[in-house]
């Protein structure tokens, strides 16, 4: 590249910045076209932040007259497949009342996709068309204590994503019931079950489901049967749980797009 066509990229991207701040995305490229620069001259845009992925890939899943939320995970032509928990389905079962509410505010009927490999596990495949083009998610089964951590979703008091920072606190050597093994320091609300848990990168590492201090039922019993005892649900109590997406990997292979 020239020094002259140099000069011209690095003001541009200055005011790329600048307009993007002031005016939006749309008035940004125009920039571009007015310097003569083509988008091929410039460095890509980053859409790797947890808070830009969370918000292009995060659904709310309308289940009855309840809601919680979801994630794109792939497409097929104008088939879209969001996966969410088996327990935010269950309002809607007895009609197969579902409907997916996607980024752009658009609300479409949805179907569950039945798949035996699910039994015993928390989650819950739908699936939606639209000719609109959405974001799917980049999955990662990479998780490390520790690691600091976006949860999004839909919380019940309002319409708006949530989107919450915080950490691993553990990963459980084996999973309880519905596949949970994620422990994180995030407070997930209610409505936020089946949402993204993202990693600094922007890619899924984890689907929300169990908040801190259930106040019925014991989630925290093993896929063995066992139970947790007082200390040890004590201890896992404080934390939310999340089911890894390691997990969906392996169940669902068919129906990712996008793999780390």
């Amino acid at each position: 590249m020239s020094l002259k066509k140099s000069r011209l990229v690095i003001l541009a991207s200055v005011s790329l910045l600048i307009c993007f701040l002031n005016t939006g995305l749309s008035s940004s490229y125009s920039v571009l076209r007015n310097l003569g620069i083509s988008a091929n001259d410039t460095v890509k845009i980053d859409r790797s932040h947890p808070e830009r992925s969370a918000n292009s890939i995060t659904v709310k899943v309308i289940s009855g007259l309840t809601s919680g939320s979801g994630i794109i995970i792939s497409h097929e032509g104008t088939k879209y497949r969001v996966i969410t928990n088996d327990h935010v389905l269950i309002f809607g079962r007895e009609k197969g009342n579902y409907s997916i509410k996607t980024p752009d505010n658009q609300i479409y009927p949805a179907r569950i996709i039945t798949i035996n490999s699910l039994k015993g596990y928390d989650l819950g495949l739908l699936e939606f068309d639209s000719p609109q083009i959405y974001e799917t998610a980049i999955i990662s089964g990479e998780i490390q204590p520790s690691e600091i951590v976006w949860a999004a979703g839909f919380p019940s008091e309002t319409a708006e994503l949530f989107i919450s920072e915080g950490e691993i606190q553990t990963i459980a050597p084996r999973s309880f019931a519905g596949g949970y093994q994620i422990g994180l320091t995030i407070s997930i609300k209610k409505g936020m079950s089946g949402g993204p848990l993202l990693n600094d990168r922007g890619e899924v590492i984890g689907i929300n489901g169990i908040h801190k201090y259930p106040l019925w039922g014991n989630p925290y019993i093993f896929q063995d049967g066992t139970r947790a005892n007082m200390e040890e649900k004590s201890q896992m109590s404080q934390l939310s749980w999340a089911i890894p997406m390691d997990t969906l990997l392996k169940l669902l292979p068919q129906y990712i797009s996008h793999s780390r």
